[in-house]
């Protein structure tokens, strides 16, 4: 039998085509995986930052800065005025609770002094006297301080009142009673009919009074008198 052309072109393709689907089928029996498709590539992580460790300064427990210091000043150009002196030390009156006791400092026995290199500060028997001028605007400033050892044992002041005795003159000048007192301060007035400032009712709690100088003043200080009553 004689085949046309188109016959055997027919032929040939339908034999290709069970040729492949044979070899399909021996892949699969034989176990050879099916191409698959490239995964997608994934976004890379972002590595975490590596901490870095705290190392703070060491300190000093209760460290604080340094504290300030007033530098003394001099007197007449050479002499370091003491902006503390020894407090005088005065015997111990005998007194019963409630009763009521003078005890008088003299002017030259101040407690502390602050005194500027315009300023003065001179003893003169019992008195002092404070000094400046107008080179300088400081102010020159003692301060008297009746000690406890003035006091009997286990008494304790429940009313104060000081008289500081002495004048003043010249552009300014003060002078401070106890704290709490009345009144507190006499600025550029002159003493009382007996040559002192007063300062009534102090509660007891302060022993000091202070007296200050400044441009071109003169203050004489001779002396304090505490009237001190005594309660239990």
């Amino acid at each position: 039998m004689k085949l046309s052309l188109q016959q055997l072109a027919l032929l040939g393709g339908t034999f290709l085509f069970a040729l492949a689907g044979m070899l399909s089928v021996y892949m699969v029996a034989a176990g050879t995986p099916a191409p698959t498709a490239a995964p997608s590539p994934s976004a890379r992580p972002t590595p975490s930052p590596t901490p870095t460790p705290f190392n703070p300064e060491p300190t000093e427990p209760g460290m604080t800065g340094p504290t300030p210091t007033r530098t003394p000043f001099l007197v007449n150009g050479n002499t370091p005025a003491p902006l503390r002196t020894p407090g005088i030390v005065l015997p111990r009156p005998s007194a019963e609770p409630g009763e009521t006791i003078v005890i008088t400092l003299d002017g030259r026995d101040y407690a502390e002094s602050i005194v500027p290199r315009n300023g003065r500060l001179t003893r003169n028997g019992p008195r002092v006297t404070l000094d400046t001028n107008r080179s300088l605007g400081e102010p020159l400033w003692v301060t008297w301080r009746l000690p406890s050892t003035a006091l009997p044992d286990g008494a304790v002041a429940v009313n104060v009142d000081v008289k500081m005795c002495g004048r003043g003159e010249g552009d300014f000048w003060e002078v401070y009673g106890p704290d709490g007192g009345e009144p507190f301060e006499y600025e550029v007035m002159a003493p009382g009919p007996d040559g002192c400032w007063s300062f009534t009712d102090s509660p007891g709690h302060d022993m000091s009074v202070v007296a200050g100088v400044m441009l071109q003043s003169r203050l004489v200080i001779e002396k304090i008198e505490f009237t001190i009553t005594l309660g239990r």
